[in-house]
């Protein structure tokens, strides 16, 4: 529905104004449980979806008010086109519409904060339970992100980027396993080597080579997992600014090698780390 209905204008306004939106999984993908409250809470939906007859499925739409109480459902065969989902919605409104929820400006960050976003994804090719594909975001904040900035705005210009930022960003770049939190990670080793290739007025065009060592999870055994791999990643910095503007790493034979009954199965791992904003 991400990339159907729920990316359909007139549906985004339609919700936004009249109704809240929440998204509820009842897969918690070994994550901590869900919280007493939450539970009881769709447990009386629940009740009242099943008293009332109404449809249901692995991905629905329900429209319940504050009590638990549902009004409608739609499953998601309808809900995911929005020429199904907008009357939907519509019918669902009372005939004399309460005015639309004023839209509230979020708060910015001051100006001159200059805090970076990055999205780290990795992929590791298992077939077991929770495996495959996960994402995390990392932000790191202004004095970080100048660790990218080149201390001489000249081609040929080199310098290693600080360890602790390095770490901070490669720290997310483990496996998905049935383990899903980055303290668990213990990097051994985070290296990375930027140097200037180009310059074009105020942009400086930046290639970066470096090494991860990555522990995961970390139990303090000679069996611990263990990612590594080389780094390659090219980025572009304002240099009057002294802003970075676009940031993509790549892992190079990255390799993810855990143990099983004392004997080491290695396996191949991948993974980009991207600014976002």
């Amino acid at each position: 529905m991400r990339v159907s209905s729920l990316s359909d204008g007139r549906v985004i306004r339609l919700i936004s104004d009249h109704f809240v939106a929440v998204w509820v999984s009842r897969d918690n993908y070994q994550l901590p449980d869900a919280v007493k409250d939450d539970k009881a809470f769709l447990a009386k939906v629940d009740a009242s979806r099943r008293a009332k007859k109404l449809e249901s499925g692995s991905v629905c739409v329900y429209i319940a008010n504050h009590d638990g109480e549902v009004m409608a459902t739609l499953p998601v065969g309808r809900a995911c086109k929005p020429e199904l989902l907008r009357p939907f919605l519509d019918k669902l409104l009372p005939a004399e519409r309460p005015p639309a929820r004023k839209v509230v400006a979020i708060a910015e960050k001051p100006k001159g904060v200059k805090q970076r976003t990055f999205l780290v994804r990795t992929r590791f090719d298992d077939p077991g339970v929770n495996r495959g594909t996960s994402r995390d975001r990392v932000e790191l904040t202004a004095a970080e992100a100048a660790t990218f900035v080149p201390p001489k705005a000249e081609v040929g210009t080199r310098w290693k980027i600080e360890a602790a930022t390095a770490e901070k960003l490669l720290r997310h770049a483990y496996p998905p396993l049935p383990y899903w939190e980055a303290k668990l990670a213990r990097v051994r080793k985070a290296e990375l080597t930027a140097r200037v290739v180009s310059i074009d007025g105020d942009k400086a065009t930046l290639r970066l080579e470096g090494d991860l060592d990555l522990v995961y999870p970390y139990k303090g055994t000679p069996t611990d997992g263990k990612v590594t791999a080389t780094l390659a990643a090219v980025a572009e910095v304002d240099v009057r600014a002294r802003e970075l503007k676009s940031f993509t790493l790549a892992s190079k034979e990255g390799r993810y090698v855990w143990f099983w009954e004392g004997k080491s199965q290695p396996k191949k791992i991948a993974f980009v780390v991207e600014l976002e904003r």
